[in-house]
């Protein structure tokens, strides 16, 4: 037996069958419907909204050893960003891979972000916050806001400006996007942030400082 779930992709409307398992059909029964337009009797559609409550299946979640994963997610080559907030005076940030487009109509973004960052609690404070693309010259600045060990260096170099919500800039970096905090969503030890963009600068002439097996790096010549 397949479940059919049903999604919206550039105006056209695909259907997808899911093999039937203890697992979907648990899933599904704990999920809200989505709307069944177009659906034949006895249809069951798998809603793409609703939180999920892993510990609530009748088989058990796979344990992947967390080693094994990070080795894994250490073989994917990653853009370097800041991602920056201010409340009042005080200027914060931190390093982040964990960045990527969200739509472009209306022009959103996403970051995940540690809870236990420090730039954590100021971001959701001030909704406001600037993911600032690094360069290959960047690389300095970029150990500068991942290590705790240097944060009091911090703001201390590099050319640092604002937009319009008044987060810090970098004003050399490859692009920067300065953003309203919009919805968030609590991920186990992170926190995705959605930011509504309201400027964006850009420098397409440099070359991005990348991320990849433990080490930045750039494009080879």
């Amino acid at each position: 037996m397949a479940v059919h779930t049903s999604t919206d992709i550039g105006g056209q409307n695909y259907r997808f069958a899911v093999p039937w398992t203890a697992a979907a059909a648990v899933f599904i029964m704990r999920g809200r419907r989505l709307g069944t337009v177009g659906a034949a009797p006895g249809e069951v559609f798998m809603s793409l909204l609703d939180d999920f409550d892993f510990d609530t299946l009748s088989a058990p979640v796979v344990a992947v050893d967390s080693d094994d994963f990070r080795e894994g997610m250490r073989q994917l080559a990653a853009g370097v960003t800041i991602v920056t907030t201010s409340i009042g005076d005080q200027r914060i940030g931190l390093t982040a891979t964990a960045v990527c487009s969200l739509s472009a109509e209306p022009p959103m973004l996403l970051a995940c972000v540690n809870r236990e960052a420090g730039a954590h609690d100021p971001a959701l404070q001030s909704r406001v916050f600037c993911v600032n693309v690094l360069g290959a010259q960047h690389l300095d600045l970029a150990t500068q806001f991942a290590s705790s060990d240097r944060a009091h260096e911090r703001f201390t170099t590099g050319e640092w400006g604002t937009l319009e919500t008044g987060a810090p800039v970098l004003m050399d970096s490859l692009a920067s996007f300065d953003c309203l905090l919009g919805q968030t969503l609590r991920a186990e030890t992170h926190t995705v942030l959605t930011g509504r963009v309201q400027a964006v600068r850009t420098d397409p002439a440099q070359e991005p400082l990348l991320y990849s097996r433990g080490a930045f790096g750039t494009f080879a010549a």
